[in-house]
């Protein structure tokens, strides 16, 4: 089975859906932007995992809504699991792309948000 490119720009895209999973791509757009963080997710029901495929990434997560920040810059071909219930974000370059698998039940519904805009978060990406 192929599952088809998703072009740069689009953001968060389901590339398949069934038998309990998702996996989806991640490429650059305002959602997943660098610099100034605005709001990070939590998912209630499931563990995501990401891999960067391309280009740069830095995951923000914290175990509670009052825990400080800790970044992580992805490395190529590596999963990196985060567990159901812990904050994250995750910031990519123009040029990423994100492989990304998760429950297929994760939906808005089971995801609580949590606005960071004035506590001076910021997603900042590798140099070089």
């Amino acid at each position: 089975m192929v599952i088809e490119k998703h072009p740069i720009g689009k953001g968060f895209e389901t590339a398949f859906e069934g038998c309990g999973f998702k996996c989806a791509f991640i490429t650059a757009s305002p959602q997943y932007a660098p610099g100034k963080v605005e709001e990070m997710k939590c998912h209630l029901d499931s563990d995501e995992v990401f891999v960067l495929l391309r280009g740069k990434a830095v995951l923000l997560t914290k175990d509670k809504e009052d825990a400080p920040c800790c970044p992580t810059v992805l490395a190529p071909d590596t999963a990196y699991n985060i567990t159901q219930g812990t904050w994250h974000y995750l910031a990519v370059s123009a040029d990423a792309l994100v492989f990304v698998a998760e429950s297929g039940t994760m939906k808005k519904e089971n995801t609580h948000t949590l606005q960071v805009g004035n506590e001076g978060i910021a997603a900042q990406l590798p140099n070089a």
